[in-house]
């Protein structure tokens, strides 16, 4: 089973069960899932902050080439 989920919610669940699987065991599972995505979303904003915000590279757009 893939999670994918923020800090405040789960968005994605992808996955492959035995239909018998008891649908408590499965909600168990999102719920610790999101525990632990809660802790690896708290780390990145505890990093983002000791580095503080960098500032955005500029590019310049593509050329078009002017040959046929």
């Amino acid at each position: 089973m893939m999670i994918g989920a923020s800090a405040d919610s789960v968005m994605m669940v992808e996955g492959e069960m035995d239909e018998n699987f008891p649908e408590e065991e499965i909600d168990r599972s999102y719920k610790f899932a999101h525990e632990a995505i809660k802790v690896q979303c708290a780390a990145q904003v505890k990093l983002a902050e000791a580095f503080g915000k960098k500032k955005f590279r500029t590019y310049e757009s593509e050329r078009e080439d002017e040959r046929p």
